[in-house]
């Protein structure tokens, strides 16, 4: 399964991987529970204790990213500004997770768009914009 690096709340690290997945996804926080397969021969680890795990998903290769600065998420959608000849236009796109400061996504843009990174909070569709490097 996939690594995963767990510290604990005595402060002990330790490195596991994912056994299973449970699939029912708790709706109010939005969490689920994954079992971590953690070797202990040393016994370093008691029996009980919360961990903070972080889990090192797969980079995929081919896969369209873009800068989480250019995604705006409100009431579960997914939307990018893209600039047009001139004009903004704000589109939904589908994303499928994050790496670092980018968002992977899947379906609603090509990958040759010119997206809006900064400054998005006043625009409105068909605003005109003008293109600056900072």
């Amino acid at each position: 399964g996939l690594e995963v690096e767990l510290v604990a709340s005595s402060g002990i690290k330790a490195i596991g991987h994912v056994a299973a997945v449970n699939p029912k996804i708790n709706q109010v926080n939005r969490t689920f529970l994954v079992k971590v397969s953690v070797d202990n021969h040393e016994r370093k680890l008691q029996a009980g204790p919360y961990c903070t795990a972080r889990i090192a998903l797969p980079v995929q290769k081919q896969q369209l990213a873009i800068p989480a600065a250019a995604v705006t998420r409100e009431g579960g959608r997914s939307t990018v500004w893209v600039i047009i000849d001139g004009v903004a236009k704000e589109q939904p796109v589908t994303e499928n997770g994050t790496y670092g400061e980018w968002v992977w996504v899947t379906a609603g843009l090509n990958g040759d768009e010119q997206i809006v990174t900064s400054g998005a909070g006043a625009l409105l569709n068909g605003s005109k914009v003008t293109v600056s490097a900072n």
